[in-house]
């Protein structure tokens, strides 16, 4: 079998099943053209979100927001072809440690001994820990048992001195029901209602604020992929006055970020990524053109900073390999620069109030 592991650059990698899914498509669809055996098992056997952990956050958006993500990429990846998921860390303090290396990341369960009914003069760290709060104070120290209680984590656990996080919850789910022998089927929402994506899930027609909660993927170094129209915070982009396409969101503390679309293609990845919108610092983001063609009833999105032709410089869906496993071709395919000729060209401008775009693939 093959063991792969998921992490992206730099401390602050949290997981989620949009990043770095096109890979493990190519993975599955490598194996295929090297004729290898069907037993072949393919096992995800480390990941895990970093830095810190959802305790440390100590907000109810964070530890859940955390949850989600890990949920939706055990499920991503078992969609794309893998046999299993190993959750790297069992138990870790409330910071994410011990490590040698100081870096602190996520666990389903935490000790914290000095919260135990009955403790005394237990340190929130105990003496094998030696990176201290390097990413702040720990709030979840903070709140009360009932509190604690309230968003989660059960008194009944803490008053043993373990915090059980609501990522441990949604673990188990999994776990619990896609048992041995299971085999993922095909299965992706294209649409939110028989009114296709006017009605979408998160952002009804006429409705100007998207819906689904913060978006905590608008940083740079993420990859851009192609969903169904489902109108959240995910999906809305800014063409702002630069002419660059925008995202705003959160970093996993609630801090606002932003970032652009970038204009070449990463080399690891394979498809464009997030990037700083400030051109003075990289220029690496692309400036993009708006251009109708009645005839088709579509637009076509043209990177105008680059030395390419323009006709050669749309944005276009770049198919996914192993046919997007359980998910289909629509599940994530990737953004990427091609010929504004090509079938491949991706989208469809669904509303163009206050300058904000929601695209979804073109059939």
């Amino acid at each position: 079998g093959s063991a792969i592991h998921w992490y992206a650059g730099g401390m602050d990698r949290l997981l989620d099943g949009a990043q770095g899914n096109p890979n493990m498509h190519r993975m599955v669809s490598e194996l295929d053209v090297m004729n290898v055996d069907k037993s072949h098992i393919l096992l995800g056997s480390e990941a895990c979100h970093c830095p810190s952990t959802g305790y440390a956050g100590g907000n109810l958006n964070i530890a859940w927001a955390r949850a989600t993500r890990n949920a939706h990429t055990i499920l991503a990846d078992l969609a794309a072809g893998s046999n299993g998921f190993i959750e790297w860390n069992l138990i870790l303090d409330s910071v994410g440690g011990p490590n040698h290396l100081g870096n602190m990341c996520d666990s389903p369960i935490l000790a914290v001994p000095h919260r135990a009914l009955g403790a005394v003069d237990i340190p929130d760290q105990l003496f094998f820990e030696h990176a201290g709060h390097p990413f702040g104070e720990v709030h979840g120290d903070h709140k009360t048992r009932e509190e604690l209680n309230s968003e989660g984590f059960p008194a009944k656990f803490l008053d043993l001195g373990i915090a059980v996080q609501p990522m441990y919850y949604y673990v188990g789910h999994i776990t619990r029901f896609v048992r041995p022998g299971s085999r993922a089927v095909h299965a992706l929402v294209d649409e939110s209602s028989p009114d296709g994506p006017k009605s979408r899930t998160f952002r009804p027609q006429e409705q100007d604020v998207p819906g689904g909660g913060i978006n905590d993927l608008a940083r740079n170094g993420i990859e851009a992929t192609l969903w169904p129209c489902e109108g959240s915070t995910r999906q809305e982009w800014l063409l702002n006055e630069e002419k660059q396409l925008q995202v705003f969101g959160h970093d996993w503390l609630g801090v606002p970020t932003t970032s652009c679309l970038g204009k070449v293609a990463d080399k690891d990845m394979g498809g464009l990524m997030l990037t700083t919108c400030n051109m003075n610092e990289s220029g690496s983001s692309g400036l993009f053109e708006v251009v109708p063609i009645p005839e088709k009833h579509r637009v076509n999105i043209v990177l105008k900073n680059s030395k390419v032709d323009s006709k050669k410089s749309c944005l276009v869906a770049q198919p996914l390999m192993n046919n997007g496993g359980a998910y289909g071709p629509r599940g994530g395919a990737q953004v990427n620069i091609g010929s504004c000729g090509h079938s491949w060209v991706c989208c469809v401008i669904l509303h163009l109030k206050y300058d904000v775009l929601l695209g979804y693939f073109f059939h």
